[in-house]
C-alpha cells in the first residue's frame, strides 16, 4: 500500500488566505508515497512561521505550492529532500536544513 502523508493541504477553493503558526512533525508515509509538511494549491495564499519537521530525511518536500502567487516567509523546515518545492515565491527567512 502507498500513502502520502500531509500535515496541511489546502485545496485549489482557497483564496488569500494565511497559513500561520503551526508545528508539523513525525509524518509517515507508507510505500512509494511521500510526505508533505503544508501543501498549498490555492492563490495569494501566505505561508508565515511554520515548523515543519522530521525526525530523519524524509523524501518529499516540507512546503509546496500550486503557483508563484503563494508567498514562503519565516519557515523552520527541517529534514525533508526538498525544503521549499514546486512554484513558492520565498519570501525570505525560512530556514531549510
Amino acid at each position: 500500500m502507498n500513502f502520502w502523508a500531509y500535515g496541511i493541504n489546502s485545496t485549489d477553493l482557497n483564496f488569500g488566505i494565511v497559513i500561520q503558526g503551526n508545528r508539523i512533525r513525525n509524518l509517515a508515509p507508507k510505500g512509494t508515497g511521500t510526505a508533505a509538511g503544508i501543501s498549498s494549491y490555492g492563490r495569494g495564499v501566505s505561508v508565515r512561521d511554520n515548523v515543519i519537521g522530521q525526525a530523519s530525511v524524509t523524501t518529499g518536500f516540507g512546503i509546496g505550492c500550486n503557483d508563484n502567487t503563494s508567498h514562503v516567509r519565516d519557515n523552520v523546515i527541517l529534514k525533508y529532500a526538498t525544503g521549499i518545492a514546486v512554484a513558492c515565491d520565498d519570501a525570505g527567512g525560512n530556514s531549510v536544513n
